[in-house]
């Protein structure tokens, strides 16, 4: 059975199509963000009381520096830079907790470590991704 030019290169098109699809389909689960850095969605930190925490949603993020609740938005940056925007905390006075965390302005991830920075560029902090 032989096939026409035009019947080969259509099913050439739909195995290029077929497979393009499942590419994509792997990229978009490999839990890398769109600009190739590591996606920070997920928990960072650790549960036990009194300890700083990080919970990262498709761009909300909320969590605890120990004391205080803080909840906002991120976005991610073609370098793979986390910035948080509109980010409100709660202010209670905790003297027995390092309040680091409430100093956040941006974040970077390497090594499953997430580094924290302030306003000044400043690392602050890491929160481990668990």
């Amino acid at each position: 059975m032989s096939h026409s030019p035009g019947e080969k290169f259509r099913r050439t098109l739909a195995a290029c199509a077929a497979a393009l699809a499942a590419i994509f389909v792997l990229v978009s689960c490999s839990g890398s963000s769109t600009t190739g850095a590591p996606s920070p969605i997920g928990f960072w930190g650790s549960e036990v009381t009194d300890s700083p925490n990080l919970s990262f949603q498709e761009n909300k993020v909320s969590g605890t520096d120990g004391c205080n609740r803080l909840s906002g938005s991120w976005s991610q940056d073609a370098s793979g830079r986390i910035h948080f925007e509109e980010v409100v905390s709660t202010e209670m006075y905790c003297d027995w907790v390092n309040t680091w965390l409430s100093g956040l302005d941006s974040a970077i991830i390497l090594e499953n470590r997430l580094h924290v920075f302030n306003a000044a560029g400043v690392e602050i902090g890491t929160l481990e991704r668990n």
